[in-house]
């Protein structure tokens, strides 16, 4: 049976990452993993409906809400060991770490503020936290908080490359990006004051171009006028976007900074393979920011065995099995969830790779 096979493969391999870790917390974990990847969902009734069990659908869904609720189950020691690979992986592959960082909503009043790995047009999951969201954005102190945990992680001497939206764009992050020597170029809003020189004063970021096709680069500029930063500036209006790009950056030239930034959108692709492409996240019921965390640790291990089976398929030119022979027209996750699926069909092992290799 799929099920059973798929369960097997996994409780090998969590067991080999895990272990001095209590057997049964490790089968609760894969329970979960295995029931949301034939399920595509995150709701624990119905993902108790694909559990090999002799209990009742009621008894095991309780027995999974027990596991996301057990403070033992420590989420970055779990996944730590698969963030730090991924890490390593680009650093020898490109020679640098490029990072994406952002948020979105989900569930009952909580915010998942992510920080990713760009690859191949999606992103790697590499750290997260869940943060009470009432109104507007997670603050500066919990963005900096995450982000340097995940400097822990970076290889030692790897040139970090981080890039995300208006809302990681505080002079508290930026101040403590420079000192980390971390290169970024974050997004601001079109409203914020810019200082240039004497003779423009403070203007808004929207003012200094006013139609598609423009641009303005700035550098030794000046944010904001309530907290002066000195900052280079790019505002790209680029043709077919509703407004331009107000980008604060470290880096040296506009074209570098156009190209960094264009991967940010690799993060809103891998969002919507956690929900509605993939595991419906948003409709989970769970209100409590410790048990969305460890729920989303089942995620990310279920997605990168995806990307990686995805990237493994493609290298090893088997893509055509699954995809269109003339041309490419699905992800690494949606061949990695198809390619499996087939294997699966066919009482087939599938291994559980959760690094793509460089």
């Amino acid at each position: 049976m799929p099920i059973n096979e798929t369960y097997r493969t996994w409780i090998q391999r969590i067991c080999e990452l895990r272990p001095k870790q209590r057997i049964t917390q490790v089968q609760n974990f894969v329970w979960l993993v295995v029931g949301i990847f034939h399920s595509h969902s995150v709701n624990l009734s119905i993902v108790a409906g694909k559990v090999i069990s002799p209990a009742k659908n009621v008894s095991t869904a309780r027995r999974l809400s027990r596991f996301l609720a057990n403070s033992a189950i420590d989420v970055r020691s779990w996944y730590k060991p698969i963030a730090k690979a991924w890490l390593q992986s680009q650093f020898e592959r490109v020679g640098e770490i490029r990072l994406i960082v952002d948020g979105t909503k989900v569930g009952f009043g909580h915010q998942l503020l992510m920080i990713s790995l760009a690859y191949r047009k999606r992103a790697v999951p590499i750290a997260w936290s869940w943060v009470k969201h009432v109104r507007g954005h997670s603050s500066g102190k919990q963005q900096v908080s995450l982000l340097r945990y995940v400097g822990t992680l970076v290889p030692k001497k790897a040139p970090v490359f981080l890039v995300g939206d208006s809302e990681f764009g505080s002079i508290l992050v930026l101040r403590q990006l420079d000192q980390w020597h971390w290169f970024y170029v974050l997004r601001q809003k079109s409203n914020t004051g810019l200082w240039i020189n004497e003779q423009t004063g403070w203007q808004e970021l929207g003012w200094f171009v006013d139609r598609c096709g423009q641009s303005a680069w700035f550098q030794n500029a000046c944010l904001t006028q309530k907290e002066i930063y000195p900052v280079s500036v790019l505002i790209y209006w680029q043709i077919g976007e509703k407004e331009p790009w107000c980008l604060t950056t470290n880096l040296p030239d506009q074209s570098l900074t156009v190209r960094y930034y264009r991967r940010r959108m690799w993060i809103e692709e891998m969002f919507g393979d956690f929900k509605k492409h993939g595991f419906d996240l948003e409709c989970t019921m769970l209100r409590h920011a410790p048990r969305l965390s460890r729920l989303t640790l089942a995620v990310a291990f279920l997605y990168v065995w995806l990307l990686s089976v995805g990237s493994q398929t493609v290298r090893s030119g088997l893509r055509h099995i699954v995809d269109r022979k003339d041309r490419r027209d699905l992800s690494l996750f949606q061949i990695g969830l198809r390619f499996i699926d087939r294997k699966l069909l066919r009482s087939i092992s599938c291994p559980v790779f959760l690094c793509a290799r460089s």
